[in-house]
């Protein structure tokens, strides 16, 4: 298409360039739709500006172009008409702009390539969900995307609701038990996802859930389904995050919320109309009074399904829990506490009637002698209170409660312990009011055991108890205080110490719950060691609700004082009785009233008048005694609280002195710490470095050993060889060496005739070579047998071989050696009347020769053998 087609689109109306066929014509009508709403009047709305929310379908198509560079500037569009909407004083209806616009902002905007339509498109959807009243339908609109096969897709869908739950929370859904589970249901798969952004992205979710709704929920309702490695490392972010569990403060505001603040703005306390510096004073005081999330309080236990277990009850449960045989009882207890109440986490409570199970348990935990079959009972109970939790009535409770009192005499510390657990979930699921009245008749009865028991239970009674009515005087408890005092006061009487002490703790309590006014006639009758023994108590015990602050602690030490003091006033006169220990004066109330003058009650002014207050008259005429106790209180307060403040001083000095030397001796330990880890660390790398020495050692030991064995085999086997070659040579030594002087012979002529008649072959006869050994032979017949000898050997060394040619034919020699002493032997045989001359002259001959062959085979064994040890020692080099 030509330059000037192109350019041609800007002269054409707006709706049609937003439905142009160019992207760039509609992209040039995206962004003139986005200056006309970011110039737009809130007071005076046009039609050609409402008409995009009125329709919603428009923008619906525009957010979804084809073209990705003119779907940005749609979705920045769609932005800027959404903050303009947000700025009208009334903001239009949402509902039909959120389902329309949100699922394809996150079809196709979370899913874009481009960072920047990604962003727009997030914002985008934010804003539509401050224009709502809560997320959930925001979030139900996102969870169909999750299950998309694009990864990035998911992953961006993710991130957008983690953004929503962090920045809108979770507070202000109203149907929060029914919208979490499904909310959570596609996390666990989503956590084991294919592509680790998704992963990333789920456990950043997770995290922002914990934020508002803490570990326990979280725990019973998503982390149990995810796998222990994905548990380990949400551990460890959570424990990363420091910061309040909800958050004090919400992130982003919805639309609703703004303009709730906004109304207050406009007016103050009084009605009028805040100006100026006012105005901006009490916007800042509304946003600290409104800056916690409101909203319904998360529980953890509403979010958890229901099972029904009657059913599941062995059909002779009756009969087993009634029978006579302690094991039947025990078994059926068991059975039913580890196999059915136990692993369910929340018990139905609709159309469901426990009241036969709860007379059975009551039945058991008060006539049965068995103490094992008593403490199933108990923890059954317990683990129904827990399991039914708001749904475990009153009624309940007054079938198993004085069951419980009355078994509370047990002393076995494990038996003790389970009738203490289950009256506490009783107490705390049927409230304190419904146990107060029984409580306080097991306090009077006649076992110690269970008075003290009853005693203790009372206690934590009015630790836990709060005001629920708008007056006070409405309160069961408030009513029941004279009873309470009074029952208080006669276990503090008790005989037993132990007991006494659980008194002195129960009256301490109901003091610091609903006053000292209101139990001062109590504390009145008690002598000074117990009214010591209750301010102990006072000082320690803690309580979740209460109608008096805490008493000050002069006015305590005051109170102990009070006896040993008399007025001042009236010096003249006899000293009058106060009242103080009479049950009608209420002194610890006076105590605590502002004083009239900062000087010492003995120089305070004569005349009433300069007191600024009138002093009431007694009956009797004399000046009423409250005025002169609450002057005197001062004149002791001001010595003491210094002294205090001092000893409070010294003994803080001092802590910080031991702080400071702990913390030194603990950084000496950390420096030798170090030095010893540094140690072995260096001891350590020593030991591998020795380690590899050694076995490389080891292994050239080995190699060398191989190779001696190696040597070693080689040189047995040569030394065979050479034994074998000496005997071979000694064997050849020892032969009868007529066949080489029958080979010799046969190359000379004879010298005489008798010599040529001889038998060739003829072996020389023994005696001839031992009378020559013996030295009988004539001088000239040694000198002729030196001269052949020397003769023969000439010759010999002509034909004798070279040392390698003469090893080579070796064995053929000694065979022909072999063939020519048997061919000997036969002539022997058939030789034996030569002349003794012809004898002795052939026995010279052959001797020689023999001796001749012997001396020639031994130099080339001796040859060989020398080869073979040069060989040997050239291998042991290598």
């Amino acid at each position: 298409m030509s330059e000037t087609e192109d350019g041609d689109f800007t002269s054409l109306p707006l709706p049609e360039r937003l439905n142009h066929k160019l992207w760039k014509a509609r992209m040039h009508g995206y962004q003139e739709l986005n200056n006309s709403f970011q110039k737009a009047s809130v007071r005076s709305i046009q039609r050609e500006v409402s008409q995009y929310w009125t329709n919603p379908d428009l923008f619906a198509q525009y957010i979804v172009d084809s073209n990705v560079v003119a779907q940005e500037q749609a979705v920045a569009a769609l932005l800027s008409l959404l903050e303009y909407l947000c700025q009208l004083p009334e903001t239009p209806s949402s509902n039909s702009l959120r389902i329309t616009w949100i699922p394809p902002l996150a079809e196709k905007g979370l899913g874009s390539s481009r960072a920047a339509t990604k962003q727009k498109a997030q914002e985008c959807i934010l804003t539509l969900v401050s224009l709502d009243d809560s997320i959930s339908a925001s979030i139900e609109l996102l969870e169909p995307l999750l299950k998309n096969k694009l990864p990035r897709l998911v992953a961006s869908c993710v991130e957008c609701m983690a953004r929503i739950v962090e920045y809108f929370g979770l507070q202000q859904i109203t149907n929060l038990s029914s919208f979490l589970p499904l909310f959570l249901e596609p996390i666990p798969r989503l956590s084991s996802h294919a592509d680790k952004n998704v992963r990333s992205q789920t456990m950043d979710l997770v995290l922002q859930l914990y934020k508002w709704l803490g570990r326990d929920l979280l725990q019973e309702v998503l982390l149990e389904r995810l796998k222990p490695i994905q548990q380990r490392d949400l551990d460890k972010t959570f424990q990363q995050y420091n910061d309040d569990i909800p958050p004090s403060s919400q992130p982003r505001q919805f639309q609703w919320q703004k303009q709730m603040e906004y109304e207050q703005l406009e007016t103050d306390k009084d009605g009028d109309t805040l100006m100026g510096g006012a105005f901006k004073h009490g916007q800042n005081n509304v946003e600290k009074e409104n800056n916690g999330p409101k909203g319904p309080t998360i529980n953890a236990f509403d979010l958890l399904p229901a099972s029904l277990v009657l059913e599941k009850f062995p059909s002779d449960f009756n009969d087993r829990i009634s029978s006579s045989k302690w094991k039947d009882r025990v078994e059926c207890l068991d059975e039913v506490l580890n196999q059915i109440l136990m692993p369910v986490k929340k018990l139905e409570a609709k159309n469901q009637d426990y009241s036969d199970f709860l007379r059975a348990l009551a039945q058991v935990i008060e006539k049965d002698a068995n103490v094992q079959a008593v403490t199933l009972a108990a923890q059954c109970i317990q683990q129904l209170c827990s399991k039914l939790s708001s749904n475990f009535s009153k009624h309940y409770g007054s079938l198993v409660l004085t069951a419980l009192l009355e078994r509370s005499k047990e002393k076995k510390p494990s038996v003790n312990e389970s009738i203490c657990q289950a009256l506490n979930q009783i107490s705390e699921c049927c409230g304190v009011d419904a146990c107060l009245e029984e409580t306080l008749r097991f306090m009077a009865h006649k076992t110690p055991q269970v008075r003290m028991e009853s005693t203790k239970f009372l206690t934590r009674l009015l630790k836990t108890w709060k005001p629920e009515a708008h007056n006070s005087n409405d309160e069961l408890l408030i009513k029941l205080v004279p009873d309470i005092s009074q029952a208080a006061l006669k276990i503090v009487g008790d005989t037993q110490p132990a007991i006494r002490e659980t008194g002195y703790e129960c009256i301490a309590t109901l003091m610091k719950l609903v006053g000292e006014r209101e139990v001062s006639d109590v504390v009145d009758k008690l002598d000074n060691l117990k009214k010591k023994k209750v301010y102990e108590h006072f000082e320690k015990v803690q309580v979740a609700g209460g109608l008096r602050t805490q008493r000050p602690q002069d006015t305590i030490k005051e109170r102990n004082h009070f006896p040993s003091h008399t007025p001042d006033n009236h010096r003249g006169k006899a000293p009058m009785k106060t009242g103080l220990t009479s049950p009608g004066y209420d002194g610890a109330a006076n105590s605590l009233r502002k004083p009239l003058s900062t000087l010492p009650s003995k120089r305070g002014p004569s005349s009433p008048l300069k007191t600024g207050n009138r002093i009431e008259p007694h009956h009797n005429g004399l000046p009423s005694a409250k005025s002169r106790l609450t002057t005197r209180a001062l004149t002791t307060d001001s010595p003491m609280t210094s002294s205090k403040n001092q000893a409070f001083s010294v003994e803080l000095e001092d802590l910080r002195g031991q702080k400071q030397k702990w913390l030194k001796e603990r950084q000496d330990f950390l420096n030798t710490i170090t030095e010893f880890q540094s140690r072995s660390s260096r001891v350590n790398s020593e030991k591998s470095s020795l380690q590899e020495q050694l076995s490389a050692a080891q292994t050239t030991l080995h190699e060398r050993n191989l190779e001696l064995r190696s040597k070693d085999m080689q040189i047995t086997r040569l030394q065979d060889r050479v034994s074998v070659l000496e005997a071979e040579l000694e064997a050849k030594t020892t032969l009868p060496s007529s066949n080489y002087g029958v080979r010799s012979a046969l190359s000379f002529d004879p010298p005489s005739a008798p010599l040529s008649q001889a038998p060739p072959g003829t072996p020389p006869p023994r005696r001839v070579i031992s009378s020559s050994s013996n030295g009988l032979s004539s001088p000239s017949v040694e000198s002729q047998r030196e001269r052949g000898f020397n003769s023969r050997v000439s010759s010999l060394n002509n034909r004798v071989r070279s040392p390698s040619d003469s090893s080579d034919d070796l064995r053929n020699r000694v065979n022909s050696l072999q063939l020519r002493n048997e061919a000997s032997s036969a002539d022997r045989q058939s030789g034996s009347s030569s002349t003794d001359q012809y004898s002795s002259v052939n026995s010279n001959f052959f001797n020689d020769e023999s001796w001749k062959r012997a001396a020639e085979v031994t130099s080339q064994l001796k040859a060989r053998i020398e080869r073979m040890r040069a060989k040997t020692r050239d291998m042991g080099n290598l």
